[in-house]
């Protein structure tokens, strides 16, 4: 009966190389990055996936997030990575 067990622990090793992705040392928001941009169900092709170490490109995101949080306090929008000032946006009234 052991065997049985065994077999099914030894048969969810290429599960969980291929389908998920490196949880350790990420933020929630380098998991809502994880699941938003990429496409693909398998991760064992992309670094950024299984490192251990928390890449450089979600170190780039949260401080991209950041400044987006720092414009819209400030009183500006933030659309497309360009910054408005609330002030020169006038609604038209239909």
């Amino acid at each position: 009966m052991m065997v049985v067990f065994a077999i099914i622990c030894w048969a969810y090793f290429p599960l969980v190389y291929f389908l998920y992705p490196e949880t350790s040392r990420r933020t929630l928001e380098d998991m809502d990055e994880i699941f938003t941009n990429n496409p693909s169900a398998l991760v064992f092709k992309n670094a950024a996936m299984t490192s251990r170490h928390r890449p450089q490109i979600f170190i780039d995101a949260e401080e991209r997030r950041i400044a987006d949080g720092a414009a819209a306090e400030a009183g500006e929008v933030v659309l497309k990575g360009k910054s408005f000032n609330k002030a020169s946006h006038i609604e038209m009234a239909v």
